[in-house]
């Protein structure tokens, strides 16, 4: 499956709930790449590397994402971004500080502030919201 199939990319919802996947379906994308679309029918699907919902009691993963991590070899973690997703919330890391929000790695792509300026922005947010 290629990122721009819309087949692979409808696979990938295997076994979701259709009243969510039609949150998903011939919806208008909100950036130039959020939908893959089938040029014979003009359907299209939102772009999707990791497909995963709450039913109200547990969160599940797609059976059809599986499946394809399966045929791939990919870790389904890794291979879905969901780990990278849940970087921001810093899981099991320090988040008490502000120099520790700014010594993050992943800092450099949620502080909206000019270059150096970071810790100073961060101090300020945590001031505000503290």
């Amino acid at each position: 499956m290629g990122w721009d199939d819309y087949a692979g990319q409808e696979a990938l919802y295997h076994d979701v709930p259709e009243d969510l996947v039609r949150l998903v379906r011939d919806r208008p994308a909100n950036k130039p790449l959020g939908n893959v679309t089938d040029v014979t029918t003009g359907r299209t699907i939102h772009w999707a590397c990791g497909v995963f919902w709450f039913d109200g009691e547990q969160w599940r993963v797609a059976e059809g994402m599986l499946d394809h991590c399966d045929q791939t070899g990919t870790d389904p973690m890794m291979g879905s971004e969901f780990v990278y997703c849940l970087d921001a919330y810093r899981f099991g890391k320090d988040f008490l500080t502000p120099e520790a929000v700014v010594a993050a790695p992943e800092s450099d792509w949620f502080i909206d502030a000019d270059e150096g300026d970071e810790l100073a922005a961060v101090q300020e947010m945590f001031a505000r919201y503290s």
